[in-house]
């Protein structure tokens, strides 16, 4: 990988290996290779945070990078990446986006568990914008 980098440099890199193996495979390629956290770090330094949502976004589908990613780094730093890479509105805008609301809830609170998510919900929303954001994607 790092031959290959030197290279092509990297954007030609993952052009390169997504055409030779395609793109699930490219995903467990890289996958295999790196680990999950070396995996998103190399990734994320590759291309700049929205071209990578939106590189996985395409690469997996979003149900598929939402399972992608929480195998990959687990509930809490799957949020923690999440969010570092999106600011916080366009984070649950695009959690939203990927998964309705009821599902994203689920999602979430399988992930962090539900005393953590509305701690995390709350820091990130603050408590009027939660309880209209609940609201609204849990229609009550």
């Amino acid at each position: 990988m790092r031959y290959l980098r030197g290279t092509l440099g990297r954007a030609r890199l993952m052009r390169y290996l997504r055409g030779t193996l395609g793109r699930a495979r490219l995903m467990r390629y890289l996958r295999g290779t790196l680990g999950g956290a070396r995996l998103m770090r190399y990734l994320r330094g590759t291309l700049d945070r929205a071209r990578l949502m939106r590189y996985l976004k395409g690469t997996l589908g979003r149900a598929r990078l939402m399972r992608y990613l929480r195998g990959t780094l687990g509930g809490a730093r799957l949020m923690r990446y999440l969010r570092g890479t999106l600011d916080r509105a366009r984070l649950m805008r695009y959690l939203r986006g990927t998964l309705d609301g009821a599902r994203l809830m689920r999602y979430l609170r399988g992930t962090l568990g539900r005393a953590r998510l509305m701690r995390y919900l709350k820091g990130t929303l603050g408590r009027a914008r939660l309880m209209r954001y609940l609201r609204g994607t849990l229609g009550r």
